[in-house]
């Protein structure tokens, strides 16, 4: 059986999942998550989980020693997501420039050249 995860984090991972379709769909490709990124959002389920029990508890607490320090854990869990949010990319990459793609072209030239000096020195 899987683990239920709050309204915010099913939420949240919805939204990142139809911004990288969108994304996918502006460059005509199905684009998938890195495995950074997918352990990232991982993370990231979980420490919005913690937040909304946090964020329940503060809700209904009645010392001030107590809110202060759930406001404490409250900000550092709003810290982290927009650290973890941070490392995950849904934005389009950007094309290769057309000087990368001649650099590029170019040492690959390089590259087959000195593959075959040394497939030719080497199977003599």
């Amino acid at each position: 059986m899987g683990v239920r995860h709050s309204a915010e984090a099913t939420g949240l991972v919805a939204a990142l999942q139809g911004e990288l379709a969108a994304a996918g769909a502006a460059r005509g490709e199905s684009l998938v998550w890195s495995a950074a990124e997918q352990q990232a959002i991982d993370t990231l389920i979980r420490v919005v989980d913690r937040r909304a029990g946090l964020r329940r508890r503060y809700n209904n607490v009645k010392d001030v020693k107590s809110a202060i320090k759930l406001s404490v854990e409250l900000r550092q869990c709003d810290n982290q997501v927009m650290r973890l949010l941070a490392a995950i990319k849904t934005d389009i990459p950007k094309p290769e420039s057309r000087a990368s793609e001649r650099n590029r072209a170019a040492a690959n030239v390089r590259w087959q050249r000195e593959h075959e000096r040394n497939t030719a020195v080497g199977g003599a």
